[in-house]
Formats: C-alpha cells, structure tokens, sequence
C-alpha cells in the first residue's frame, strides 16, 4: 500500500511523570516507540481476526493494519504516516494524548462533575438506532436546561461494551460537566438525570451516577470508545464479530463531542507535529511482526522484546450464551 506524506512521530503533549508512564508511554522518544510497536502488533493482529467477516469497514480495519508501516528516520526524527482509525491502537493513544493537551485545561479552576447515563442492554440490531437516540436525547436535555436559564459547558463520549453471555451491548454516555462550585455540580448532575429518566422510560435510577471529576476521570474519558478484548493469563482475547458491530455504529461519529462554551478540539492524528529527536541510524525502516527494521542494515528501529507468551487470540462465546 502506498503511504502518503509522511507525519512525525512525537510525544505529542507533556503530561506529568506518572501519566506518561502509567497511561500513555510518552515519557521519552525511544520509550514512546516501544510502546507504538506493541501498539502496532496488537492493531495487526486485531486486523487479521476482523479480516473474515468481509465487514462494510474493511477497508478501514486494512488502514489499520498498514499504519505506520513505513518510518523514515532523518536528522534525528521519525516520520510516518497514520491510519486515524478507532481501531488502531497507536492513534487511539495519540488521539487520547490530543484530547488531554486540549480539553483538559479548559475544565481547570473549576469544580467538574462525572456523570454516567444509561439504559437498558440493547441487541446488535438496534445498537445503531440507540447511538443516534442517545446523543439526540442528551441534546434536548441541553436545549431544555437551557431553556430554564441553565447554560452547560462540558464534553460527552459515547461507549459501548459487549456482553459474551448475553450477547447484549451495552452504549452508555461518560460526561463531564464543568461548574464553579460543589452545590451546582450536584444540582446540575441530579437535573441531568432526572431529564434522562423522564426520556428513557426503561433506565433504572440506580444505573445512573455522578461523582466529583479528577484527573482520573479525564483519563478515563478520552481512553477509548470501547474496550477491544479482555487479558487472560498472557493472551487478549477478542471476539471479532461484536468488535465490528461496535465499530459500525460509532462510525463516521466524533469519539469526543464538547458542548457549551467548551472549543472543539481535532481527533485526526495524521497532522504535522513537534518532533522528538530519536537516537537510531538515518534509513527507512519497514515494519515486520514486531519491529520496524533498516531496510539497508536490517538493524532494528526500537528493539521492542515482544512477551513470547503474548498473543492476540479469537475469544470464543461461552456456553449457553444467546
């Protein structure tokens, strides 16, 4: 496949130590590209298990499964270029490191609130149509807050697990709300709730919370869209066909939606950015099983030691499930 113009690898945003290191790997150049290349061989792997079902997005998961898969190394700096997919998992962590840089100052100086709607599980075939009702009843719960003299500022992602035994998905939205002080974010979050009961007869007040946001709510926020597989023992497990059922319905939909006076931020990856200087031999390296490697010297890029134990495996679903 043919790449374009080539984008520059980075660490895209300076987090503290234990962020860097915990959740995204960004603490230094030759870290941050260890951390792509296991990035890259879970993509690939996931790719191939999706490959079979001859899904509409195909093409997509083949974007995937080609980012980065070329890096071209020139007075100290790696360039590429990304697939911007939800199924990648390197651009998932430049896109969770954008809306950190962006979003997260904008919600600092005040008192945020967590908050969690729900509903009840919903089955393959009405996942899309509760997507779309989802967003379209978080927005007139807006217009009717605004409508009492309420303007709300913050920012909505849209997720969706599957659920192995039942068969069932499971969209919820994660919100944060920005507020100056304890007593309006509470009163704001138990409005919120209430407006969304009152729209979605079949939701139980017990499945909606809100709570105080920290720094760990952000991170939680901007992580991911759905979770891809599960860990047990050394393996992940994925099970292909509820992951491109999941895919479809948020396709072509923003993975972060701000609202209120809170600025839209870019989700794409695939822009120019800062570069960090890397210490590798100048070359293009082409990516194989776990490593990019000279295509001159056959040296390797980021000698990234892949867990031989590790695999990225179909999982199966359980007995006696629907």
């Amino acid at each position: 496949m043919p790449l374009a113009a080539p984008t520059i690898l980075d660490k895209l945003v300076q987090l503290p130590p234990d962020l860097n290191s915990k959740e995204l790997g960004l603490h230094n150049p030759e870290r941050n590209l260890q951390k792509r290349a296991h990035s890259k061989y879970i993509t690939q792997n996931i790719a191939r298990l999706l490959f079979p079902l001859r899904s509409p997005l195909h093409n997509y998961y083949q974007n995937a499964f080609y980012c980065a898969g070329t890096i071209v190394v020139e007075d100290g700096k790696a360039r590429t270029t990304y697939c911007n997919t939800r199924i990648c998992y390197a651009c998932n962590r430049i896109r969770t490191a954008k809306a950190i840089k962006d979003y997260m100052p904008q919600f600092e100086g005040y008192y945020n609130k967590s908050i969690t709607l729900t509903d009840q599980n919903c089955t393959a075939s009405n996942l899309k149509h509760e997507v779309r009702k989802y967003k379209t009843d978080l927005k007139l719960i807006r217009r009717i807050l605004q409508r009492l003299g309420l303007d709300v500022d913050g920012i909505v992602k849209l997720e969706i697990t599957y659920n192995l035994t039942t068969g069932l998905y499971h969209p919820h939205l994660h919100i944060i709300v920005r507020c100056e002080n304890e007593r309006e974010g509470t009163f704001l979050a138990e409005s919120i709730i209430n407006l969304w009961l009152e729209k979605r007869q079949s939701a139980h007040r017990s499945a909606q919370h809100f709570t105080k946001a920290d720094e760990g709510s952000f991170i939680e926020l901007f992580k991911y869209t759905t979770k891809f597989g599960v860990k047990e023992d050394e393996n992940m497990l994925v099970h292909p066909e509820s992951l491109d059922i999941i895919m479809r319905a948020q396709h072509k939909t923003r993975s972060f939606q701000p609202f209120g006076k809170i600025r839209k931020a870019s989700e794409d990856v695939n822009e120019i950015v800062e570069p960090q200087p890397i210490k590798a031999e100048e070359g293009i390296y082409c990516w194989s099983i776990d490593d990019w490697y000279n295509r001159d010297t056959g040296e390797a890029l980021t000698y990234h030691v892949l867990n031989p134990k590790f695999k990225v495996v179909r999982q199966l679903r359980t007995r006696g499930s629907t």
